[in-house]
């Protein structure tokens, strides 16, 4: 059971009825015409993505008159691997172009991170429609509307996945809401140097946030969200591995005051949950 729930109606996807993002005559779909993003299967998200997404709709539609088009919010474990399949095919056959003789129907060319390592398999990224949004006096598809929804989306949480605003930029559209998942992302790229399996600390951020909101596939669960909770209430355990150890266990002392309980992992989890900072953050995400 997860903590994702479906977005309110009010959201709107990039796609009209048909599945179009623009009209034959090259014009964007009106505003009106667009799908509700909870009729699709990627409006999943958890409640604190939501409170936000509903307040950066609310700013933009008083500066634009409409609101923002999703692509799509949630991915789910399995559509995130097929994808990261189709890509890891296409880099093993040495990226070849469309058209070329080495390319394949079904690859993917563009960057696919691995399941459990993306904003989107635990419901806190959505990547938006940011060619069409329309600012007053700002020319659609420039840097500078880019820059002005960048604007209104970092107040609410959100981080682009790019340093700079520009629109030709791969994943500019990305943006995820990390909320209290944030001390954790710090803490990962603060030992980002700490060694090899250290490396990429934004898809350990993700595998954290898997974890908590119950969304990961890879076994442990338990054991994944205790070390989550424990990287939750700001104290450093390392890898959220699913493999508790002696960094687990003394971060866990450090959080309670307490040793670590006869009980084991479950007891621990009751022990940690029961934390304020840890109680705080959950009812946060």
């Amino acid at each position: 059971m997860t903590m994702l729930i479906p977005v309110p109606d009010l959201l709107r996807s990039s796609y009209d009825e048909k599945g179009r993002t623009m009209w034959p005559n090259g014009q964007r779909v009106p505003f009106d015409r667009l799908q509700a993003l909870s009729a699709r299967d990627t409006g999943r998200a958890t409640p604190g993505t939501i409170r936000a997404l509903v307040a950066v709709d609310a700013e933009l539609r008083s500066l634009t008159g409409e609101g923002n088009r999703h692509t799509e919010a949630y991915r789910p474990w399995s559509f995130q691997e097929r994808q990261r399949v189709a890509l890891d095919a296409w880099i093993q056959a040495g990226r070849p172009a469309k058209g070329d003789a080495a390319w394949r129907t079904g690859m993917r060319s563009a960057y696919v991170a691995s399941p459990g390592q993306s904003g989107h398999g635990w419901g806190g990224s959505t990547d938006l429609h940011v060619y069409v949004l329309a600012f007053p006096g700002i020319r659609p598809g420039t840097d500078a509307a880019l820059s002005a929804l960048w604007d209104v989306m970092e107040p609410h949480g959100f981080r682009p996945i790019i340093a700079d605003p520009k629109i030709n930029a791969s994943e500019c559209w990305h943006f995820d809401h990390f909320g209290p998942l944030d001390v954790v992302r710090r803490m990962f790229y603060e030992h980002r140097r700490d060694g090899a399996q250290y490396r990429n600390p934004y898809g350990l951020t993700m595998q954290a946030g898997h974890a908590l909101v119950g969304t990961w596939q890879g076994g442990q669960t338990q054991e994944r969200y205790l070390q989550a909770c424990i990287l939750l209430g700001g104290e450093w355990c390392g890898l959220v591995d699913g493999r508790p150890g002696k960094l687990t266990r003394e971060a866990f002392v450090r959080l309670t005051g307490s040793p670590w309980p006869d009980g084991g992992v479950v007891e621990a989890i009751n022990i940690v949950r029961a934390v304020e900072p840890v109680q705080f953050a959950l009812a946060e995400l």
